[in-house]
């Protein structure tokens, strides 16, 4: 399983962001995805999680 970052916006959505590449993955030249673990979470405070989000305040 590959380890990722939650990030959280303002806005209420969120992504998934790489830590780290499982083995697996790296063998396979990234053509066999694998699980994702969230190993940690951040908060973006205020901020929106793009120029274009439909959910600006």
């Amino acid at each position: 399983m590959c380890d990722f970052t939650k990030v959280y916006y303002g806005c209420g959505h969120y992504r998934l962001l790489v830590r780290a590449w499982c083995t697996q993955y790296v063998q396979s030249q990234g053509t066999n995805r694998c699980g994702v673990t969230v190993v940690a979470e951040n908060h973006s405070g205020g901020n929106t999680c793009g120029s274009e989000c439909i959910h600006r305040r």
